[in-house]
């Protein structure tokens, strides 16, 4: 047990026949509070599932709001335009898509370039933490940097 201001971090690593059942987190000393250390596990691994849940459920709502909207080169302003203002809505749409395309193009070349550098400090890391700490943190931290890239990809 480790006391850390007015929060109390309890390892829940359990071991058994059925491997690692537990994880750790950080729970609040609450006065009065007295739960045996499965339900106090169970809720972390609960809070830990739905805030994930959660986040995966925000960025579908964000994607699909975003997947609605049309590019149609903005019609309201076509409207005000002259006769003598020669603008086609066709136009500006290809415009749009121009520029979108080489906005996509640039953030796919710097993320390349980014991933590139931190392939190898991920390589260089991972052998640092083989020799001083052993080949599960060495996986651990593989899976948890690969995930990370993924995620920004």
């Amino acid at each position: 047990h480790v006391v850390a201001g007015s929060f109390h971090f309890k390892c829940c690593l359990r071991v058994s026949s059925g491997g690692m059942r537990y994880a750790s987190a950080l729970l609040p000393r609450a006065v009065g509070m007295h739960m045996d250390d499965t339900t106090k596990c169970l809720l972390i691994d609960f809070t830990i599932v739905c805030s994930g849940l959660l986040g995966l459920l925000w960025s579908a709502s964000k994607w699909y709001i975003l997947s609605t909207v049309e590019l149609d080169g903005h019609p309201e302003l076509k409207e005000r335009q002259g006769p003598d203002e020669p603008c086609k809505t066709t136009d500006i749409v290809s415009e749009m898509n121009k520029i979108s395309r080489a906005i996509r193009d640039g953030a796919k070349s710097f993320l390349f370039a980014e991933y590139s550098v931190m392939a190898g400090c991920i390589a260089g890391f991972s052998v640092v933490l083989f020799v001083c700490t052993g080949w599960v943190t060495t996986i651990s931290f593989i899976v948890g940097a690969t995930t990370s890239v993924l995620c920004g990809w």
